[in-house]
């Protein structure tokens, strides 16, 4: 359901943040904030996520996670050098966050947030193939 937008954001990330996938722990992987358990970044933050985007933005030293919505800066930037402002669609469309259009309820949005942690985890471990990664 997601794959071609994963693709996308990693597509994003290969081209500008070499090493990125070393940085990004499949394992505590969870894109959805609400879903992630904030004891498991040691500073027991609300609303904290461990996201690709909050994981790249993690303290290297203490493995913090950092901020979903500092990286989506940094990430859009550097993508989009012409100065087009990270936003919600941009997020969707590269397969960090999810659109209002992808569910009905909170319980939708759980279930489609659930997924879309689902095939992050296979596109990082399925490691790469020809002309890119599979997703």
């Amino acid at each position: 359901m997601f794959e071609a937008r994963i693709a996308r954001g990693i597509s994003v990330l290969d081209q500008h943040l070499p090493g990125w996938r070393e940085r990004v722990d499949p394992d505590r992987l969870d894109m959805g904030s609400g879903l992630f358990d904030p004891a498991a970044t040691g500073d027991g933050e609300w609303g904290a996520c461990g996201c690709v985007l909050s994981q790249l933005d993690a303290d290297p030293d203490t493995y913090t996670i950092g901020e979903y919505r500092d990286q989506l800066d940094v990430v859009c930037a550097m993508a989009d050098p012409d100065g087009r402002v990270p936003d919600d669609r941009w997020a969707a469309e590269h397969g960090f966050a999810l659109e209002a259009a992808d569910y009905q309820t909170e319980d939708d949005a759980a279930a489609a947030y659930r997924q879309l942690t689902a095939q992050w985890r296979q596109a990082l471990t399925a490691g790469p193939t020809v002309g890119g990664w599979s997703a």
